[in-house]
């Protein structure tokens, strides 16, 4: 009854919501990167937080090593998840911008003017990340 509660009880517009989300990824391998705007929440009547499950799904992807979400949470405010698989720590990666986490998940806070800066930025970090 717990399980089915907890992993068997997902709404149709979230399923719809992550659809449209993985719909705009940028595929590099080994990562994955994606943006979730305010207005895609509101289009969807979706809260942020319902887009998390995204970062994990791309980090299970065969081929990808890490993944990141970029997630826009106020005026030049973009929250960064990050996942990873086998070798990169990305908890480096959010320490080296003012975050933390873990070696397998780890978050920051970017200061940005557009999604698009951030989604720039954060394919840079990822690009030096993987290049070390």
């Amino acid at each position: 009854m717990i399980y089915k509660n907890l992993y068997q009880n997902k709404e149709i517009s979230k399923l719809q919501f992550e659809n449209y989300i993985l719909n705009k990824v940028e595929f590099n391998n080994p990562y994955a990167l994606v943006g979730v705007s305010q207005k895609m929440c509101q289009d969807y009547n979706m809260q942020m937080g319902d887009s998390e499950s995204v970062v994990n799904m791309l980090r299970d992807l065969k081929g990808i090593e890490v993944a990141c979400l970029v997630k826009e949470y106020g005026e030049n405010e973009f929250k960064i998840s990050l996942r990873s698989k086998d070798y990169l720590d990305v908890s480096e990666i959010a320490r080296n911008n003012g975050g933390g986490g873990h070696i397998r998940a780890a978050g920051f806070t970017l200061n940005e003017n557009t999604m698009d800066r951030a989604i720039s930025k954060m394919r840079d970090i990822l690009k030096e990340a993987l290049n070390d």
